[in-house]
């Protein structure tokens, strides 16, 4: 139920009053001066029974022009639920000059049923919020409330429902809509609707309200057309999905956003750039514009490998940098060169130990393939070979001599150094013959080195018949030969 308030210069409260614990008022600011004017709204009952909301409550303005608002009107929870109550608020406009204009109305709670009073098989009876209900006979009874839809228009049209009061369950969802008379336009709606731009839209009933639809007359020789905004996908538009109402010739700003995980892929219809998601409609004729949304792929991640080489050998890939798709298995291969062995790997490789193995691209890696020489292999039964013997012994001054040289069976060993150096041991006639770093023997093969080796066997002197010498002569370790060390078995 609702009346008409009388105006206070330029403030006025619509509707009067309405019934329910919520009530939506619509507060209109009309300045009458002839300079705009700032105003700060505010609400208040003497009772302090309810609290208020103004959807803005600071506005500004023009001279002549009249603002709109919504004040949301509710009882406090900590009232009496058995007494009715009514809240008389006034609203209040201040202007910056400190001047106060006012205006009032009313919030009427009928009171709440505790019970049903069932007697035997009579009618028990109660109201709450505008519900009759009448319960027969015995048995338990449930009651909803119902909330009252008031429909208005302003200006030269139609609503649906039709203007006036409606019954509604509480929180039903109403579906509204407003149709222009011949020569008006739909502006908007003014109440608690979900959209109030377009023509069509609802109301959620969760207390009494009020709507107002509001038309405003075409210009003279001005025609209007209609852009219907449509959505492929998920996503929304700007204006909203729905109709709305332009004059012939306007061009209007869209706008399509596409939801989270999906692409907008482009506008279908009469725009004059499909590709933008912020382009225009010349409205020249009724149009429909549709936004084209697809579940977005997921982003490309590239990743580098790099590849490098500690000693001497070769990576598969090879060594440098190399791109791959993030979450790519890399086979990755190392190979020695020739007297050279691989180590291991350095960096994050699924086996460091094998020379075949994988990396896992999640990340930018660097792997390092680890080559160290080979130690030489001096396994087996090697020959010892002297040659080229060049000594320079001889008999002491006044002494004659024959020089002879011995050349005996020889027996070798061999251990091997890794890295630089090998030894080799041979026992000739008795005396022990090295051969330190610098001789490497390939395997098999031969290689030179020299030791001395010179056997001196004397003869006494003619004419000294009394000098004796036993035979084997004596050894002389002055002098050079050619060794050669070549494996057999």
């Amino acid at each position: 139920m609702s009346e008409n308030l009388q105006m206070t210069q330029g403030l006025d409260v619509s509707p009067k009053k309405i019934r329910g614990k919520t009530g939506s008022f619509q507060v209109t600011v009309s300045n009458k001066e002839e300079q705009a004017n700032e105003y700060q709204l505010s609400a208040e009952d003497p009772d302090n029974m309810c609290t208020y909301s103004f959807d803005t409550d600071t506005m500004t303005v023009e001279a002549g022009a009249t603002v709109t608002v919504t004040l949301t009107v509710s009882f406090k929870n900590n009232l009496p639920a058995l007494t009715p109550k009514i809240c008389n608020f006034t609203v209040s406009a201040t202007k910056a000059t400190g001047e106060v204009e006012t205006a009032q109305g009313q919030l009427e709670r009928p009171p709440l049923l505790p019970m049903w009073a069932l007697v035997g098989g009579g009618v028990a009876m109660a109201a709450i919020i505008a519900i009759v209900i009448a319960v027969t006979g015995g048995g338990d009874s449930t009651v909803t409330p119902t909330f009252t839809l008031t429909m208005v228009v302003n200006g030269s049209g139609s609503v649906t429902a039709t203007g006036g009061p409606h019954e509604y369950s509480e929180d039903e969802v109403v579906n509204i809509t407003a149709t222009a008379a011949s020569g008006w336009q739909f502006d908007s709606w003014t109440g608690d609707v979900a959209n109030s731009n377009s023509a069509s839209t609802t109301v959620t009933m969760d207390a009494s309200k009020t709507v107002t639809a509001n038309f405003s007359e075409i210009p003279p020789g001005t025609e209007t057309l209609t852009l219907t905004m449509a959505v492929n996908g998920s996503g929304s538009t700007t204006p909203a999905v729905g109709t709305h109402q332009y004059s012939e010739g306007e061009v209007i700003n869209i706008t399509a956003t596409a939801a989270s995980g999906w692409q907008f892929d482009g506008w279908t219809g009469d725009v004059p750039n499909s590709n933008s998601a912020s382009t225009t409609v010349t409205m020249d004729a009724d149009k429909t514009a549709t936004a084209n949304f697809s579940e977005a792929e997921e982003p490309v991640v590239t990743v580098t490998l790099t590849m490098a080489v500690n000693g001497s050998g070769s990576t598969t890939p090879a060594a440098g940098t190399h791109e791959y798709t993030e979450g790519d298995a890399v086979n990755i291969t190392a190979t020695a060169d020739d007297g050279w062995q691989f180590d291991g790997w350095t960096g994050a490789v699924a086996d460091s130990d094998s020379a075949n193995t994988t990396v896992t691209m999640d990340a930018d890696k660097t792997v390092t393939a680890n080559f160290s020489e080979a130690p030489l292999d001096l396994s087996g039964v090697w020959r010892l070979e002297v040659f080229n013997i060049d000594s320079s012994c001889g008999p002491e001054p006044g002494w004659s001599s024959d020089v002879t040289v011995v050349h005996d069976g020889n027996t070798l060993e061999t251990t091997g150094i890794k890295g630089t150096t090998f030894i080799v041991t041979g026992t000739v006639v008795g005396d022990t013959v090295t051969i330190g770093p610098g001789a490497f023997p390939e395997s098999p093969g031969t290689t030179t080195a020299t030791y001395i080796l010179t056997i001196i066997s004397d003869t006494h002197m003619e004419g000294r018949e009394e000098w004796t010498w036993t035979d084997g002569g004596t050894t002389c370790d002055d002098g050079t030969a050619d060794v050669t060390f070549t494996r057999i078995e």
